[in-house]
């Protein structure tokens, strides 16, 4: 009966106990008014996407190379710093972040953050000014963004990010801009990789399709007797701009004085290949088509194409890109030629005997068919065991001559660009981190040193900026320098700055 009446009278005390613990709560909240609104007051803010702007001294259509810097000012509205009228300094943090998404519409991929490049904090009187001038230097070997091709199923791009702290509140609630910034990566056409020149030979052995008689030599080619012919395709260097010409020779050897109208395909291909966890998708885009007769003489069967100015670079190329450790894109580019060794018509009018003119004409009529089923629709169609296919690498670059800068490295920074794995933390730092251990923070400050950037008159980036532009950079200070008590108690550990690991990208 005790037992019964305990049972009963427990959810009772129960219920006291919780009006007790909701009262204690109430009474917590009324000592803790100030600190709510200012959480409240620091909601609105963020809602508010005036406060804070980027203004940069370029255009947003201006590109960037490695080497060189990113200079403007913050702006800061009269509203903000009202609000924070109770600090007398505020810091600003900034950064630049790397992202990578895919464009399909069928991909289930998110955007991906790539890498992030800090500096060091900037710090104003808000009594002074609303303004605050940085100036961030881009590092070199970046990947290149992507311009607007919608053939092209990736995109990188980048984003220049300020961030302004506020004392006592969670690092999401503090005011952010960002701005996008076009980078284009530091590929030169005067490279010594990219000067030397390149060539690639085939052979392939045909079967003679009717009896020949060669009225130079005076030479038989059976029927049913194979032979050797060749092709070799040559470039002189093998780095362009967009918009450039891609010269190229082309030499044929064959057994027969033959002639083609659409003999010689030359294409310029795009491949693009992605990475993902489930997969490697690649796809080969023809760009540009040529087509060209194949005429070889009836004294050695020769011929020798040059070409200088027909197979053109579209102006709206993207630059190569290489795939890495931290990119999962990549785009390549080639040169392919297709030269049909078909022993069907030759330069000089050979009788023919009435069961091979049967077999040329089924031949026409194979090739016609092979040609309204070629997906690139466009071009000859070529029979694969009297084809010579030939391809050579080409690199799309961005600039005749390479940045020259006088930056220095930071803390013996002998690494292009770095992540930074969690499972090392240091403060030795600053500059790059990881993408996944905050959103939006950490920036930059003093120090000035000049650098000087030369570019060539057919640059194609030279129109935008002067022969002999000089800028400002600021650099880093030694981890000795950093004050630990300077940072805000909501802003992120400093030991979530680490140590570079190895370079994914040869210097």
């Amino acid at each position: 009966m005790d037992l019964t009446v305990f049972q009963q009278q427990r959810p009772h005390q129960q219920t006291q106990q919780q009006q007790q613990q909701q009262s204690f709560v109430i009474d917590s909240g009324d000592d803790d008014k100030a600190a709510k609104k200012r959480i409240d007051s620091a909601i609105a803010m963020k809602s508010n996407n005036q406060l804070l702007y980027i203004s940069l001294e370029y255009p947003l259509d201006h590109i960037y190379l490695p080497g060189e810097q990113i200079t403007g000012t913050i702006n800061i509205s009269q509203f903000l710093l009202s609000s924070t009228s109770k600090q007398s300094t505020a810091r600003i943090d900034i950064h630049l972040a790397c992202s990578f998404r895919v464009c399909e519409p069928s991909s289930n991929t998110k955007k991906q953050s790539v890498f992030k490049v800090m500096a060091n904090p900037i710090w104003i009187s808000l009594s002074d000014t609303n303004k605050a001038p940085f100036s961030l230097t881009i590092p070199s070997h970046l990947p290149a963004y992507n311009t607007d091709d919608k053939s092209i199923n990736g995109r990188i791009e980048y984003k220049l990010k300020a961030v302004y702290e506020i004392t006592d509140l969670p690092l999401s609630l503090y005011p952010k801009t960002s701005t996008p910034i076009l980078i284009s990566a530091q590929i030169f056409t005067a490279d010594p990789d990219y000067t030397t020149p390149m060539q690639n030979q085939k052979e392939i052995m045909i079967t003679i399709p009717r009896d020949v008689v060669l009225k130079k030599s005076m030479t038989m080619l059976r029927k049913g007797d194979t032979g050797l012919v060749s092709s070799r395709l040559c470039i002189p260097h093998s780095c362009f701009l967009p918009g450039e010409s891609i010269p190229f020779t082309l030499y044929v050897q064959h057994i027969a004085p033959i002639r083609q109208a659409q003999g010689i395909h030359i294409r310029l291909e795009r491949i693009t290949t992605i990475t993902t966890s489930a997969e490697e998708k690649r796809s080969v885009t023809t760009m540009r088509t040529l087509t060209l007769p194949l005429l070889c003489g009836a004294d050695d069967h020769t011929t020798a194409i040059n070409s200088s100015q027909q197979l053109k670079i579209p102006g709206s190329t993207s630059p190569t890109i290489k795939t890495n450790k931290l990119i999962p894109f990549s785009i390549e580019y080639r040169i392919k030629a297709l030269v049909n060794m078909d022993m069907h018509h030759f330069m000089d009018d050979i009788p023919q005997r009435k069961r091979d003119r049967a077999y040329n004409m089924m031949s026409k009529m194979i090739m016609a068919a092979a040609a309204s089923t070629d997906q690139q629709g466009e071009g000859p169609a070529f029979l694969y065991n009297t084809t010579v296919e030939l391809d050579l690498p080409i690199q799309v670059g961005t600039t005749h001559a390479p940045v020259i800068t006088a930056a220095p490295k930071h803390h013996s920074l002998p690494y292009p660009l770095h992540t930074a794995p969690s499972s090392l933390p240091s403060l030795t730092s600053p500059l790059i981190t990881s993408p996944d251990q905050y959103d939006d923070d950490h920036s930059e400050s003093s120090a000035q040193h000049h650098v000087r950037i030369h570019r060539f008159d057919s640059d194609p980036l030279y129109s935008r900026s002067s022969l002999s532009t000089t800028t400002e950079y600021l650099a880093l200070p030694s981890p000795n320098e950093v004050d630990m008590s300077q940072r805000p108690p909501s802003a992120p550990p400093l030991a979530d700055l680490v140590d570079p690991p190895p370079c994914y990208l040869p210097s």
